[in-house]
């Protein structure tokens, strides 16, 4: 129908054309060549097909990130060795000329700070797997049956709520009431008496202090015969001969302490032992408290003059021990006294405190008696029955089990404290990674025929310790400075051969140039990679191919490289589950495509890592087929006639095939 029409169009054109020719006006040919311009340009496209779309599969994989290059087999098979660390050498553990064999370890770098990166990391895996064990028995519990004691308790929880609102309902009962008032008098009674008792008990006390006080003046005035000058008549001549300014001391502090002494026991004898103000039974306290510390320097002092004392026929050296002793037993006892001061003046510090303690209790029982008499207001019953359904609800719970969402929050929980150990597990295997970087091992099988570096040496991965000669074969790639930066001592590689395709074999990077070389402005720097194996077709000078293993994450969800598109990936939400067929050839489909961004991490050549964005077993578009068009086709028309003299216009239609991307 739609050619017909087309046919139709064009012919009413013509005849239009032939008209305006024939009038031989500019106007006339101008319109003409405009309209033949536009019959030629005309162009329609017919679909043959919808846009097919070819799925790919999130898989969990593992991806190696590479870098490849191309090289000789060197002919000459001696490596420099340099660390990967820097730090100071604590151990060299070669010499020149010893045949070492692959791991032999060669020297050993200050490791002080590794070990302590170590025992951290090895702390947080301790750390993350008893958080772990906890979580796990939190949710073990949570989901757990309800046991007979939880019912049992929260049964009587609702119980006891129910008598409650149903007291408060009754009212108080008389002998409630008789039993509150007969409390509260009875507190109202007990407390002056309390503290009252506290007091006068401190009064004995200081009694016995002060006259313990006037015992220890007594004893030492029997050693300096200040007072009694008439009790040391046997020694005095010999009295700290040795060193007279200790008895010039004492006798000062003598005359100190003893009128502290004096005074003190004047105070306590005028106290009286039932009724005293209890402020002149805590300055009484304090006053003791001064008494004993003026007293103690008195007796320390008497006994360092009785060290300095001499013996003699009619003062034995017993005499002068059973003095010293007494001295020494007295200000022994200074510390005894002072710490019974202080628990008395605690014990009226926390009288006085139980006293307030008591008035607001019996402020509270008198509230409390009041409330009984008066009754429940609806205040408290509104809270009664606010208690009685809390406690009804949590027995409900308790039958009914815990919810699913709080189940799937216990659940998230535990997934997160397993990442955390994954997380922690992964720094220690890092960290002992870097551990074993600081011994510098031999690389492969050889001699060592020189040593640059010795004991206490500070090195880096520039520095070259040692160099060592081997039977080994290597070969020797260029790479530039972007690729170099992800090359590493001991990394893995593959190797291949130009001239001897069926053969791959194994290798690791054994040495890596530090100083790049500048070539027409580029840098490039010489990588040296060992073979694991060997075989007698691979000669010096020939063509390898090397690519080397600089990344590798096992057991990440992976897409081709094919599905990703600026951050994103395309899936069509109507196919969860495509055919073989549709893998391969793709499945038509009108249905546009629909964008998910993505987080990504490491890439291969093949396939790239998905951090979020996507999930196991999800499908995503790795190809568009675009459908190709065919073009409407015309015959060649003369447009205008080539009679009455006019010049000859003609015009064609070619068909031609276009294809849509």
């Amino acid at each position: 129908m739609c050619e017909r029409i087309n046919c139709i169009s064009i012919q009413i054109m013509i005849q239009t054309i032939k008209r305006l020719a024939t009038k031989k006006s500019i106007i006339g040919s101008v319109i003409a060549i405009a309209i033949t311009g536009t019959i030629i340009g005309t162009q329609y496209n017919k679909p043959v097909q919808a846009t097919k779309y070819v799925f790919g599969q999130v898989t969990r994989g593992t991806v190696v990130a590479s870098v490849s290059g191309s090289g000789q087999v060197s002919g000459q098979n001696q490596i420099n060795i340099t660390p990967t660390v820097s730090g100071s050498i604590t151990k060299v553990l070669i010499k020149t000329g010893d045949i070492v064999t692959e791991g032999t370890p060669l020297f050993e770098v200050d490791r002080k700070l590794a070990l302590r990166t170590v025992r951290d990391a090895q702390q947080s895996v301790r750390d993350a797997e008893l958080s772990l064990q906890s979580t796990e028995l939190t949710y073990k519990k949570y989901v757990a049956p309800a046991d007979k004691l939880a019912l049992v308790k929260a049964q009587n929880a609702v119980n006891l709520a129910q008598r409650s609102l149903n007291d408060l309902i009754a009212g108080a009962d008389p002998l409630d009431i008789k039993q509150a008032e007969a409390d509260l008098a009875t507190q109202i009674e007990n407390t002056p008496k309390a503290i009252r008792d506290t007091y006068n008990n401190a009064i004995p006390e200081l009694k016995t202090l002060a006259q313990n006080l006037r015992s220890f003046l007594y004893d030492a005035d029997g050693v300096l015969g200040i007072d009694d000058v008439g009790k040391n008549d046997t020694f005095e001549g010999l009295l700290s001969v040795l060193d007279s300014s200790r008895l010039a001391l004492a006798k000062a502090s003598y005359t100190n302490a003893r009128q502290k002494i004096v005074d003190l026991k004047t105070q306590i004898d005028a106290l009286d032992p039932l009724n005293e103000n209890p402020a002149n039974i805590e300055q009484a306290l304090v006053n003791s408290e001064q008494a004993l510390r003026i007293s103690e320097p008195l007796l320390q002092e008497t006994a360092e003059a009785l060290i300095s004392t001499l013996t003699s026929s009619s003062f034995s050296q017993g005499t002068l021990d059973g003095l010293r002793n007494k001295i020494q037993s007295d200000h022994s006892d200074i510390a005894n006294e002072l710490r019974t001061i202080n628990t008395r003046r605690n014990t009226i510090d926390s009288a006085k405190t139980t006293y307030a303690n008591s008035e607001r209790a019996i402020e509270k029982a008198k509230d409390a008696l009041t409330k009984l008499r008066e009754g429940a207001d609806s205040i408290d019953i509104d809270l009664a029955k606010q208690s009685l359904m809390e406690a009804q609800v949590t027995l409900d719970d308790l039958r009914k089990g815990p919810d699913t969402i709080d189940i799937a929050v216990q659940k998230n929980t535990v997934a997160q404290r397993q990442s955390s150990l994954q997380s922690a597990r992964d720094r220690l295997n890092d960290a002992q990674e870097t551990l074993n970087d600081y011994t510098i091992r031999a690389p492969f099988d050889g001699v060592i025929v020189k040593i640059n570096s010795q004991l206490a040496d500070q090195v880096s991965a520039s520095t070259q310790v040692s160099t060592i000669l081997t039977q080994t074969k290597m070969a020797t790639i260029p790479l530039n400075e972007v690729d170099i930066a992800k090359i590493k001592i001991n990394q893995k590689a593959t190797i291949t051969f130009d001239a001897i395709t069926d053969l791959t074999i194994a290798g690791n990077v054994s040495e890596v140039d530090a100083v790049g070389t500048i070539s027409q402005g580029v840098v490039t720097y010489n990588v040296k990679v060992a073979f694991l194996t060997e075989d007698e077709r691979i000669k010096p000078g020939m063509s390898a191919s090397v690519s080397i293993a600089t990344d590798v994450r096992p057991d990440v969800l992976i897409v081709p490289n094919s599905a990703l598109r600026n951050g994103s990936v395309q899936i069509l939400p109507t196919i969860t589950a495509p055919t073989v067929e549709a893998q391969s050839q793709g499945i038509a489909s009108t249905t546009a495509p629909q964008s998910i961004s993505v987080e990504t991490g490491l890439a291969s050549d093949q396939s790239t890592e998905i951090v979020s964005g996507l999930k196991e077993g999800d499908w995503v578009i790795t190809r568009t087929i675009v459908p190709s068009t065919t073009a409407a086709t015309t015959r060649t028309t003369s447009l205008l006639p080539t009679t009455g003299g006019g010049n000859a216009m003609r015009g064609s239609f070619t068909g031609g095939a276009s294809r849509g991307q």
